[in-house]
């Protein structure tokens, strides 16, 4: 399936999802969000419990594209690890080094995904309201900020894929933890 580009082609081909009072539509939720499982532990940004992230809600058309990002992203990780230590250890080593490299790059610090708002100072829905954007990282990787901390292997998952990254927007638009499944908007 092809990447939408602006707001027509995100409606056509992930539906509308603007309800009454500006609220979300009941009917497009129930038809269109599913529970994502990340292929491995996420956690949320900010919790001192280390609470892990078993799900959470995205459009449904994402659910490939998303699957095969993160299974890049933890095979990248992955291959780090065997580049550093040597691939003479158990699968239960690089298991837990793996998990340690994505913690290590803060790839694993969950801050966002569905949630039914409007765009800062528009009067559309946000990418999040869609269902088709995910945020990691908030904190090292600021709206706005002048620089991201992600490493370039993270966002290429994403990028190779045909998702947009706001850390390639300019000036204070500039959206370092995001990514879409769409262009242009």
């Amino acid at each position: 399936m092809s990447i939408p580009s602006g707001y027509d082609e995100i409606v056509a081909t992930y539906g509308n999802p603007k309800g009454c009072n500006g609220n979300a539509s009941p009917a497009w939720e129930e038809a269109n969000l599913v529970d994502f499982a990340p292929p491995y532990p996420f956690f949320y940004e900010g919790d001192t419990s280390n609470t892990a992230v078993t799900h959470f809600r995205v459009h449904r058309l994402v659910v490939p594209d998303l699957t095969e990002i993160l299974q890049t992203v933890y095979n990248a990780a992955r291959q780090l690890v065997k580049e550093n230590d040597g691939d003479s250890f158990d699968t239960t080593y690089y298991d837990k080094r793996t998990l340690d490299v994505l913690a290590a790059h803060r790839c694993n610090l969950f801050s966002g995904s569905y949630n039914y708002r409007n765009k800062r100072g528009q009067d559309v829905p946000s990418d999040h309201a869609f269902g088709i954007a995910i945020d990691f990282d908030a904190n090292h990787n600021a709206f706005g900020s002048q620089r991201g901390t992600l490493p370039d292997w993270f966002i290429k998952a994403f990028t190779d894929k045909g998702w947009e990254w706001g850390g390639q927007w300019s000036g204070a638009d500039r959206d370092w933890m995001h990514f879409q499944r769409a262009q242009k908007y």
